[in-house]
């Protein structure tokens, strides 16, 4: 990891789980980019590949020593966060609202299991299967940005500004309205 962190670490999801993250604690939201900067780095997809090896698995481990020195916070404060946004995870869901099929509203929770191996400071955590083609693969419709410079901040409503900005910052226009902000 320390490797990992010399480098500009990157963070990419896809702009359906931006919006649903939008409503996360700082906890949670911290706990997915662990996640999914674990993605960036194994991610690939072909045109040869079967869905499993672009989807890739859906269990991921979070350290607790990883989150305390991405986010600059203590030991403890680290052991903290990291249960407490699992568990909001796990009590959490991402809202589609798909053009076509049966359902004009979906709600999909973010995870199917999560489980803590204290004494080693690891949590394994488990994505809802249907939630990773918004996970891996992403060829269109997602944002990258900077683990790091997202990480430095601590309010939720900066980071979501940060991320919509990231999302938007190929066009170089971005139109929101006050009642966003």
């Amino acid at each position: 990891m320390d490797k990992l962190l010399n480098k500009k670490i990157k963070v990419k999801q896809s702009n359906e789980l931006t919006e649903a993250a939008y409503y996360l604690s700082l906890k949670a939201k911290r706990v997915l980019w662990l996640c999914l900067m674990q993605t960036y780095f194994t991610a690939s997809v072909s045109e040869d590949d079967d869905e499993m090896a672009v989807l890739g698995d859906s269990t991921f481990k979070v350290k607790v020593a990883d989150y305390e020195q991405i986010f600059q916070v203590s030991r403890n404060q680290a052991i903290k966060d990291v249960k407490e946004g699992v568990f909001e995870l796990s009590r959490s869901a991402v809202i589609f609202y798909p053009k076509e099929g049966s359902f004009d509203c979906v709600a999909r929770p973010w995870l199917t299991e999560a489980g803590s191996r204290s004494a080693r400071g690891i949590w394994e955590i488990e994505f809802n299967h249907k939630l990773l083609r918004y996970i891996y693969g992403l060829t269109n419709q997602f944002t990258t940005y900077s683990l790091r410079d997202c990480g430095s901040l601590r309010n939720p409503r900066t980071i979501r500004l940060y991320e919509s900005l990231a999302q938007f910052k190929s066009s170089g226009l971005w139109v929101t309205t006050h009642a966003w902000l």
